[in-house]
């Protein structure tokens, strides 16, 4: 009985262990479902844990992408990157990150600067 307790704690760490492992967006500015009423001249992200940042796109409700290039060559948990000149409507920026356990994460930002 004891060897079947013991097994259970064991594997009930370390799904704990491997869920908490993931990394995911802690922070962003401009925030996630926002209404600006200004244009952000920066993006900022911030993250569980270091991740090597593969990609950013912005796209805006004209179907423009801007891909943000100034992007850090290494692992980082802390990004900030420029972004171009916005005019009012609506925004998407996606996101794809790879962890340092080589996890492939993503996510999407959208914003809305409004006059």
């Amino acid at each position: 009985m004891r060897k079947v307790f013991a097994l259970m704690v064991l594997c009930a760490v370390g799904l704990s262990f491997n869920a908490n492992a993931h990394v995911k967006l802690l922070k962003s500015n401009p925030e996630n479902e926002t209404v600006l009423k200004s244009a952000p001249q920066k993006l900022s992200l911030e993250l569980t844990q270091v991740a090597k940042i593969m990609k950013i796109t912005l796209t805006g409700d004209n179907g423009i992408n801007h891909e943000i290039s100034d992007l850090p060559s290494g692992m980082v948990n802390k990004l900030e990157a420029s972004l171009p000149d916005l005019t009012t409507g609506s925004y998407v920026i996606e996101w794809r990150a790879v962890s340092k356990d080589m996890h492939p994460i993503a996510g999407k930002i959208t914003f809305i600067i409004e006059e």
